[in-house]
């Protein structure tokens, strides 16, 4: 696929001990698990990046328990809204997050950095299909599994002839689109990546749980 301006690692969390794990070499990840994908973002550069954990607690994913205090003061989160047509942000400053902003499974969200840094993504991995129904027209969408796969192989196969998708590589996009053929062949989604969807007509999304 396209060169990534961002680097990702993915684990999972049992009992007392940490092991990462390469989820490409992994043929089935247990239920019941906390895992973690850890993301390398650039100074100052934009990264669309996606949360494909639900929280242990069933609270929902926002800026505050998804990225917390991992990245510093400057740093800004931008999640769009499609009806709107517009962006919702939120800002970290000396006294936390400027808003509870939501980092929903299955969406995508930039956010940028002032300083080098990693952080790491993580919670519970989903137990239950992922449904996402998808509307005609333009959103921004991520990964909703912690598992990088092809296209072809995800639930996005299902998507009708004339959908796009187009990758963030760091400095501009990468379009891929679905043919009579069906798309590309080798076109992945990492495990916690965002992407721009053009769909022409509404179609539900499955993604099986991990």
């Amino acid at each position: 696929m396209m060169q990534k301006s961002w680097k990702l690692a993915m684990g999972c969390i049992a009992a007392v001990a940490i092991m990462a794990t390469n989820v490409r070499a992994q043929d089935e990840i247990a239920s019941n698990v906390v895992g973690y994908v850890k993301v390398a973002l650039e100074a100052g550069q934009l990264s669309l990046l996606a949360q494909p954990f639900d929280q242990v607690d069933g609270s929902a994913n926002t800026v505050n328990n998804v990225l917390g205090t991992q990245v510093g003061i400057g740093t800004s989160v931008y999640v769009y809204d499609a009806e709107a047509g517009t962006y919702a942000n939120a800002g970290r400053s000396a006294l936390g997050w400027t808003a509870a902003l939501p980092l929903t499974r299955g969406y995508g969200f930039w956010i940028n950095s002032p300083a080098a840094v990693e952080i790491l993504l993580m919670g519970q991995v989903p137990e239950e299909d992922s449904v996402m129904d998808v509307e005609a027209g333009l959103a921004l969408y991520g990964n909703p599994v912690p598992v990088e796969q092809t296209i072809a192989d995800s639930g996005l196969n299902a998507a009708p002839m004339g959908t796009s998708i187009n990758f963030w590589d760091g400095s501009g996009y990468v379009n891929v689109g679905k043919s009579a053929f069906g798309w590309p062949a080798g076109t992945s989604i990492g495990m916690a990546e965002g992407f721009w969807m053009i769909a022409p007509s509404a179609f539900q999304w499955t993604e099986p749980a991990p």
